[in-house]
């Protein structure tokens, strides 16, 4: 009984975890660097340059996470466990480390992404509530 209610709680915070990198941080990420690459177009334009070591760091830290979000995805479907605690150890030792990198490079992001276009509440405001 508590190893299938483990399963089913890993199974349902890893399914959250690709959701909000898909639905939510993707986007919003995505919609900071279409707004870099635009600002940066228009500064070239002017025969300015700006620095895009800020789009780099974006673009890097989104394709990462992206990538662990994949295969985080290939780890769910995977279901020819010998055992339940064959499938219990992969899913603390794999499922959860997938966890725990996709986790790591959204907070990179939040911390590049500009606020007004973050989906989600920023560690700073969640300390100090606005």
């Amino acid at each position: 009984m508590y190893a299938e209610q483990y399963l089913l709680s890993i199974e349902v915070e890893a399914k959250l975890v690709i959701d909000m990198a898909k639905t939510l941080i993707y986007p919003a990420a995505i919609n900071y660097l279409k707004l870099l690459s635009a600002a940066g177009s228009g500064m070239a334009a002017l025969g300015l340059e700006l620095d895009n070591s800020t789009a780099a760091t974006v673009a890097a830290e989104l394709n990462a996470m992206m990538l662990a979000v994949t295969k985080l995805s290939e780890a769910l479907a995977k279901h020819d466990f010998a055992s339940i605690e064959e499938h219990m150890t992969f899913c603390a030792s794999e499922v959860r480390a997938l966890m725990v990198e996709v986790r790591l490079h959204a907070d990179a992001l939040e911390k590049e992404v500009a606020d007004e276009l973050w989906p989600l509440p920023k560690y700073k405001e969640m300390l100090f509530i606005k």
